[in-house]
């Protein structure tokens, strides 16, 4: 046994000794592997560099842009090269071209290209032979920052990030809104590239511990004019400040504006100016063919209807002007069954619904979306046909960036703009003043289909999609308004609203409150300033500008694309001659209560009353000059509610009238049966007893303008009683009198007007009872 004992331990000794043995061989094989590896990565990154930077006294690489035919061509490793050849990119564009070799030597690069020319490769290929170059690591931290102006550009710069990286050592983080940011934070610091947006991130410089960009080598501004054009500039700016000044910046765009130079001039260093489209002929790509119709407001539906439906085997992207017009339209197409997929993206939505979206339409071969603005910057959505805009673009470099969204990587497109009558002459001029040649088609409105009754019925059957409906109208009429007065008013507003299945116009709250904003500010101005005519009418151009962006932009329920417009702030505004007239406080004021803010935007009642012409005599309104006087008001109601009542049971009392003169003719007609009389031969006791039945309606309509009788009393009932009694018995003689004078005989020469029932008075007093209590008899 203990033979068997010491063989098992020997056993167990030399297992564990190969078991080390095996473990410290592996090591050094991967030590080998790993010198092996970085001595091959030297020997590249000094090939590299050495094309780059030849030494002294040998001759430089001056190979022209234009040679450049493949990527392979240009001084890349050997891991971008694989990624950008497992991905099919083989030959760069000519953007790429361009700026690849100074963004591969660190220069700062300003670049202005047409859209869809491939702008996201030439600041990534930098990015990863720059990291790649300097043997970063995850655990070095972030190294390069990539900034996009909306969620869906930067999710789309990340997925082509994971394609061309996927075979580098280095680790890629997406920063958006939408997030968990705990999540992010705890990668942050692990994180070599960050694409992100410029609100989030400053979150996390404000919020993560112990993240800093000290080590960052590059920043990207991707679509930097759309970044200043969404309001974040002071945000940029603090951004800009936390980052180190030994950098190298990259901007590109579609469009360069005044506003990205000077951006540029805060962060670049001498940059090198890439424009590859300036001398041109056309600012758009070659192969788009773009074309205009002019329609009415009312017509815009049935014609967007129209052509979807008889394009059902492409791939369409329509703009709108605002989120809920969006959403309203994509939600009755998808009731009527178009033939496609419908899909919409707008503001409004959720980060993961967006990407949804976007991941759906981007599989997909033949499919409409519906979007506002959201979609029109840098996104890259496969074989799009055609592109399609409801509402007119805000300017040109919107027009650009919506139209780019097809024709893209040479590819064909087709581009649709649908414009008002008013609006054509101006933005024909434009388009053409950019180089953007554009062609006017006609509507055959035979083959237009109308879908007016349709979606009135959608609106009557479905309370949410009436509301909706409505949203839509105040929403797009809101945002024409602020962006384009004229047009505004030149549209018909029922028409337009019967086109979106609304019965009506709905009101507009906002032109009040635009107007009094800008009217108020003037006089503050007036009083304020001295100076010419032309002076003051330039200042009440910007103030009424600038109040009309400000309410756009304070109100969430209706911020629809409003927001775009760059706002033009007077640089006077706190001047120092204010300063002194003490026109600007120096504390601030303090804010109203939201309930108290809320009562402002309360319609009060208007009762109007109108004589027998229908002339209006006056009106009663439930408003005080200090607020609701609900004491009044309670006054007024019971007022009302004793009127109401009196002549409620005046028509009671009418009816049991009628219905008593109708019995007493019942019953006279009866007894004429039982005399075996025929009516025929009554008709002059029928012609008395109508002219009675008229004498009655007369005197009853000629009660009308007399004063209304007062309510009857309880201790009064027995005396009234009585009366109503002895009124009954008396018209029963009247009747029996006009029989008399009127009698007929029958066949037998008996005289039938004399005959009496002997329960007549019973049944008139019960009559007289029941209508005294107010019931029916």
């Amino acid at each position: 046994m203990k033979a068997k004992m010491q063989k098992f331990s020997f056993e167990k000794k030399k297992t564990k000794t190969s078991l080390t043995k095996r473990s410290k061989d592996f090591k050094k094989i991967q030590e080998k592997r790993k010198k092996k590896k970085k001595n091959h990565d030297d020997e590249e990154i000094e090939a590299l560099n050495l094309q780059l930077w030849p030494p002294l006294g040998q001759p430089k690489d001056n190979t022209p842009p234009k040679e450049i035919k493949l990527f392979s061509d240009l001084p890349i490793s050997k891991k971008t090269l694989e990624g950008l050849k497992t991905h099919n990119f083989i030959t760069p564009t000519d953007i790429q071209r361009e700026s690849l070799l100074y963004g591969l030597k660190g220069h700062d690069i300003l670049g202005a290209a047409k859209t869809g020319s491939g702008k996201t490769l030439a600041f990534l290929i930098p990015i990863l032979e720059t990291l790649f170059k300097q043997r970063y690591t995850p655990s070095f931290g972030m190294a390069a920052l990539i900034i996009s102006p909306t969620r869906e550009l930067a999710y789309q710069s990340f997925d082509v990030l994971k394609k061309i990286g996927k075979f580098h050592d280095l680790s890629f983080g997406l920063v958006t809104g939408g997030m968990l940011l705990k999540e992010e934070a705890k990668r942050m610091n692990s994180t070599n590239i960050v694409i992100c947006t410029p609100g989030r991130l400053l979150q996390h410089f404000e919020q993560t511990p112990n993240f800093t960009a000290d080590d960052l080598k590059i920043l990207v501004l991707d679509e930097a004019d759309k970044i200043l054009h969404l309001g974040f500039a002071d945000t940029m700016n603090a951004i800009i400040e936390a980052l180190p000044k030994q950098r190298q910046t990259i901007l590109f765009s579609a469009t360069q504006t005044r506003s990205v130079k000077d951006l540029a001039r805060l962060s670049l260093k001498k940059p090198i100016y890439v424009s590859v489209h300036e001398k041109a002929k056309e600012t758009t790509p070659t192969s788009l063919e773009q074309r205009y119709i002019v329609c009415k407001m009312q017509d815009k539906v049935n014609t967007l209807w129209s052509f979807i439906k008889s394009h059902k085997h492409k791939k369409i992207l329509v703009f709108l002007s605002c989120c809920k017009q969006t959403r309203y339209l994509y939600q009755v197409f998808k009731k009527m069954h178009p033939g496609l997929t419908i899909l919409c993206m707008h503001g409004h939505m959720k980060q993961h619904q967006r990407m949804e979206v976007y991941d759906s339409f981007s599989r997909k071969q033949h499919a409409v979306l519906l979007a506002t603005d959201v979609a029109a910057r840098g996104l890259d959505f496969p074989a799009v046909n055609w592109v399609v805009q409801v509402d007119k673009p805000e300017n040109v470099e919107t027009y650009i960036h919506r139209v780019g969204r097809t024709a893209r990587y040479e590819k064909s497109g087709e581009a649709l703009l649908l414009l008002l009558p008013a609006e054509e002459k101006k933005m024909v001029e434009d388009l053409i003043k950019r180089k953007i040649p554009i062609v006017k088609l006609k509507v055959n409105r035979k083959q237009l289909f109308d879908v007016t009754k349709k979606l009135e019925s959608l609106c009557a059957s479905n309370k949410d999609l009436k509301d909706n409906a409505q949203r839509a109208f105040i929403s797009s009429m809101k945002t024409l308004y602020v962006l384009d007065k004229p047009c505004f008013h030149s549209v018909d507003l029922d028409a337009y609203a019967v086109s979106l299945g609304l019965v009506q116009a709905p009101t507009l709250p906002f032109i009040g409150k635009l107007k009094s904003k800008v009217k108020g500010q003037g006089e503050k101005e007036r009083n304020v300033t001295d100076g010419s005519q032309n002076s003051e009418f330039e200042k009440s151009e910007n103030i009424e500008r600038t109040i009309a962006l400000d309410f756009g932009m304070n109100e969430d329920d209706d911020n629809d694309n409003i927001y775009n417009i760059v706002k033009d702030v007077q640089e006077d505004e706190f001047s120092s001659e204010k300063m002194e007239q003490g026109l600007v406080p120096d504390e601030p004021k303090k804010k109203k209560s939201s309930a108290k803010s809320k009562l402002k935007l309360l319609k009060y009642t208007t009762r109007i009353t109108f004589d027998e012409d229908g002339n209006p005599e006056g009106e009663d309104k439930d408003e005080d000059v200090g607020g609701l006087n609900i004491d009044e008001a309670k006054e007024r109601m019971k007022q009302q509610d004793k009127l109401d009542k009196e002549l409620h049971r005046q028509n009671v009392k009418e009816k049991h009238r009628e219905k008593r003169l109708k019995l007493k003719e019942k019953r006279r007609l009866l007894e004429m049966e039982k005399r075996g009389q025929s009516v025929t031969e009554n008709d002059e006791t029928h012609d008395t007893y109508e002219e009675t039945y008229a004498s009655t309606d007369s005197n009853s309509e000629s009660s009308d303008d007399e004063p209304k009788p007062k309510k009857v009393r309880l201790e009064d009932k027995e005396d009234t009683l009585q009366e109503m009694t002895s009124e009954e018995s008396d018209d029963s003689e009247n009747t029996t009198d006009n029989d008399d004078e009127g009698e007929d005989i029958g066949d037998d020469g008996e005289d039938i007007t004399k005959i009496d029932e002997p329960d007549d008075d019973i049944h008139k007093t019960e009559a007289a009872v029941l209508a005294l209590l107010g019931t029916n008899p």
